[in-house]
C-alpha cells in the first residue's frame, strides 16, 4: 500500500479505511476495537492477519459518537473534523483580513514616505537653489566681461601694414 487508503469494496475495512472514513487516527479505531465498540475480526492477508471492520459498524460508531456527544458539538452536531474545518476557514479569512490591511498600511506608509521625500528634496532644493543661481549669474557675468576683454586684446591698435609710428 502506498500510504493513500483504498476503500474495499465490499463492506469490510481495514484499519487505516474506516480511520480515513471517520476522520479519526487509527489509534482511536484500535482503541475502539479494544473497548469492544467496534467488533473484532480478522482476514487472512499474504501479509498475515489483519484487522476488518464492517463499513456499518463504523457508521453506527460514528453516529454514537454524535449521539454521545464525543464528535459533535451539542448544539450544531458539527463533527470534530467539520468544527475544525470552520476554525480553519474562519481563521483563513481573518489572516487574509489581516494581510491585506498591513498591506494597505504598507502601501500608505510607502506612499507618505515618497511624499515626504519629495518635500523634504523640494525644500533642500529650494534653500540651495538661490545660492547656485546666483553663483551661475555671477559666473556668466565673469564669462562675458573675460570675452570682451579678449575681443579687445586681439584687436590690432594699428593695421599691420604700418610699421612706424
Amino acid at each position: 500500500m502506498d500510504g493513500t487508503p483504498t476503500f474495499s469494496p465490499g463492506s469490510e475495512l481495514s484499519v487505516v479505511e474506516a480511520a480515513t472514513l471517520a476522520s479519526v487516527s487509527t489509534r482511536t479505531i484500535r482503541r475502539a476495537i479494544g473497548d469492544g465498540k467496534l467488533p473484532r475480526a480478522y482476514i487472512s492477508t499474504p501479509h498475515g492477519a489483519q484487522l476488518s471492520i464492517p463499513r456499518e459498524a463504523i457508521e453506527r460508531w460514528m453516529q454514537e459518537r454524535v449521539e454521545d456527544g464525543e464528535l459533535g458539538h451539542p448544539d450544531t452536531g458539527l463533527s470534530i473534523g467539520q468544527q475544525r474545518l470552520d476554525v480553519a476557514t474562519l481563521l483563513s479569512g481573518l489572516f487574509q483580513q489581516q494581510a491585506d490591511s498591513q498591506r494597505q498600511t504598507l502601501a500608505t506608509l510607502f506612499h507618505d514616505w515618497e511624499v515626504g521625500q519629495r518635500e523634504a528634496l523640494t525644500g533642500l532644493l529650494s534653500t540651495h537653489q538661490q545660492p547656485v543661481l546666483e553663483r551661475l549669474d555671477a559666473l556668466r557675468q565673469e564669462v562675458g566681461q573675460l570675452r570682451r576683454e579678449l575681443a579687445e586684446a586681439r584687436r590690432p591698435k594699428r593695421p599691420w601694414w604700418k610699421f612706424w609710428v
